[in-house]
């Protein structure tokens, strides 16, 4: 009792696995080798054996579904009545290669009953054994409905026209469980014999459809024939989207995405539109955009003039598939219409439909039509980065609506290229309008990353540096600092050497956020320099977080630390070094946190950060750790630092 406890208990998850993998690992089993054929003797004495453990036996079939041969089939068979290994017996079974064990099966299932029963049908129809197919038909009048079920979709998966034969009378059946299960294995049955067999399986896909069986079933059925008919099933197609049945009707919309262009489908279904209510007519827009013809895309266009709204956001978003550039005037009236939920697909379309003639197509609706519509071509030529667009943008700077030159200036952003330039720059040097400027720095922000000959750029930018007014310097340099590179650093440094007061503290905000690592020599000399003492921490501060964000090196981080350690002259920036260096797990970074164990200041933070370094460098340093660890408790005053100090010390030794 206790075994078979056990074995429950091990292999619940198991079964499980087995039963949803088989296939996938028999084949992982057989390419791998992991067994070998001369094991199979073996494994079967362990089957036959009364001493052998469950566990064991189990195991021995699931070897045997990849090695086993004719040879094993006797002693498996035997299993196939055992309720703890039946499931396992059949495992192996399965995939041996001989009309014995197809007889073995059959016999089994000539005797066994219940769930043992339902496992040994489930391989027959696995195996696809037709000389079952008289044995099944009989377990079909079974009291056991799940025996009745197992039976009938055996048959199904054998699939032979004997089989699908019994399947259909079946189906006649007074009894519900019988008829209802001869459906569903009819259905399996009719997609094996559509290939080889068409007629039979339209027949099969009629009785289906007209049995007295569960809705869901008999569509099944009716898909079947309307996509065996193949172009006669278009008219059955059609006649099943004008029907009032629901389920009918969403049968046939399915059918409709399936079926390869023939007979005129894609213009039958756009003569349809006119025959059906609007919540179907949205649906229907759904499957013309699916079968992606363009021959549907008047009637597409034609409907975004319907009165109902489903319908309208339907052609919208079957332009997404169906839109050409033919379809770009329409959709910029809807996206800049007063509906939200359609002016919002129409952007969305508009800015994903691919091709050059697209963005050609948004080029000339610049600056044509109302104001709204404008707004939104300038917002779909940003999306889509269309240079193109430049000229027209930069014509509608100059336009009296303010919204118009808001948005223009916004496109610019991401259009412009390096000769463009100068058109946000100049601007922003003569803009007297607060917002405006505020917008051409945001545009310039967007635009100056882009362009990819950023030295070219820092120069550029540089020139309107000298010549800008002072309000609008700190908005260049802020700019310089977007791009990098060797000229904007450069020009930085130089306006923190020569600057007056106010461009000395742009200059040091925007390089102590630099984003890349050459700005730490120049950062490091300012903080050496005679500067104001706040430009100086502003420096040493942005040459820390270099060290602490940027990729480097462990040996560079330390070297770095040490430079830093050198130059800071407050607790504050010495503390930030401090916790730098307890992330830095290296005996070099642990020598310099030791060196400051007894500073009055800042001794009692690295100490701190020794122990953590410590305890993560002692599984591969030992002896640094444990002279390290003697050193900090020696020193330290914190319980809580000795405590893990002795810790570390411990495991050190």
């Amino acid at each position: 009792m206790v075994e078979g406890h056990r074995f429950h208990r091990l292999l619940a998850v198991l079964m499980i696995l087995e039963t949803v993998f088989l296939f996938a690992g028999t084949q992982l089993a057989a390419q791998q080798n992991i067994y070998r054929a001369e094991e199979e003797p073996q494994l079967i004495a362990v089957l036959k054996s009364a001493e052998a453990p469950l566990f064991e036996k189990a195991m021995a079939c699931k070897k045997l579904a990849v090695i086993g041969t004719a040879r094993a089939i006797e002693v498996l068979g035997q299993l196939l009545s055992d309720p703890q290994l039946s499931h396992y017996a059949r495992f192996a079974l399965e995939p041996i290669p001989s009309p014995e064990v197809d007889r073995v099966l059959r016999e089994a299932a000539g005797r066994l009953e219940g769930r043992l029963l339902v496992g040994v049908l489930d391989s027959i129809g696995n195996r696809r054994d037709a000389e079952a197919v008289p044995l099944l038909e009989k377990l079909l009048e079974s009291g056991n409905e799940e025996v009745v079920e197992a039976a009938a979709i055996a048959l199904g998966r054998i699939g032979t026209p004997a089989a699908a034969q019994r399947l259909e009378v079946a189906m006649k059946s007074p009894q519900i469980v019988k008829r209802e299960s001869a459906a569903r294995g009819a259905l399996i049955a009719a997609e094996r014999l559509a290939a080889g067999q068409p007629l039979i399986a339209l027949g099969l896909y009629e009785a289906i459809w007209r049995a007295d069986v569960p809705a869901n079933i008999r569509m099944a059925g009716l898909r079947g024939v309307i996509l065996q008919r193949g172009e006669t099933g278009v008219a059955l197609l059609l006649e099943q989207l004008r029907s009032q049945d629901e389920e009918a009707f969403r049968t046939a919309l399915g059918a409709a995405r399936e079926i390869p262009e023939t007979a005129g489908l894609t213009e039958k279904l756009v003569g349809l539109m006119g025959e059906l209510p609007p919540p179907r007519q949205a649906k229907l827009l759904s499957v013309l955009a699916d079968r992606g013809n363009p021959a549907a895309r008047p009637a597409v266009l034609g409907a975004l003039k319907n009165p109902d709204q489903e319908v309208r956001l339907a052609a919208v978003r079957a332009l997404g598939k169906l839109g050409d550039a033919s379809a770009v005037p329409a959709l910029l009236e809807v996206a800049s219409g007063a509906d939200a939920t359609l002016a919002e697909a129409a952007q969305t379309v508009l800015a994903s439909l691919p091709g050059r003639e697209i963005d050609e197509a948004i080029v000339a609706e610049l600056g044509a039509g109302s104001q709204a519509r404008q707004v939104v071509a300038m917002r779909l030529a940003a999306q889509r980065y269309i240079h193109a667009a430049v000229p027209r943008l930069r014509k509608a700077l100059e336009a009296p609506e303010a919204e118009i030159r808001m948005a223009a200036i916004h496109a610019l952003g991401y259009t412009t290229k390096l000769e463009d330039l100068p058109v946000l720059t100049g601007r922003l040097l003569t803009t007297s309008n607060a917002a405006e400027r505020a917008a051409l720095e945001e545009a310039l922000r967007a635009a100056c990353p882009r362009i990819p000959e950023r030295e070219a750029c820092a120069g550029h930018l540089v020139e309107v540096l000298e010549k800008a007014p002072a309000d609008v310097k700190p908005v260049i340099m802020r700019l310089l600092g977007v791009v990098g590179g060797k000229t904007a650093l450069e020009t930085l440094v130089k306006k923190c050497r020569e600057g007056d007061e106010a461009t000395r503290d742009v200059a040091t905000q925007v390089l102590g956020e630099w984003m890349g690592t050459d700005a730490a020599p120049a950062l490091l000399e300012l903080a050496k320099s005679d500067l104001p003492e706040r430009f100086r921490i502003r420096a040493l501060r942005g040459y820390i977080r270099i060290v602490r964000q940027f990729d480097l090196s462990d040996s560079e981080r330390v070297a770095m630390s040490r430079q830093a350690l050198a130059v800071a002259t407050r607790d504050a920036e010495r503390r930030l070094v401090v916790e730098l260096l307890g992330r830095v797990i290296t005996s070099e970074s642990l020598e310099l946190l030791l060196s400051l164990l007894d500073d009055p200041q800042i001794g009692q933070d690295a100490q701190q950060a020794a122990v953590t370094v410590c305890e993560k460098l002692v599984a591969s340093q030992p002896a640094v750790v444990r002279e390290a660890a003697q050193k900090i408790l020696e020193r330290s005053k914190d319980p809580e630092v000795q405590k893990r100090a002795k810790a570390v010390l411990k495991r050190a030794r």
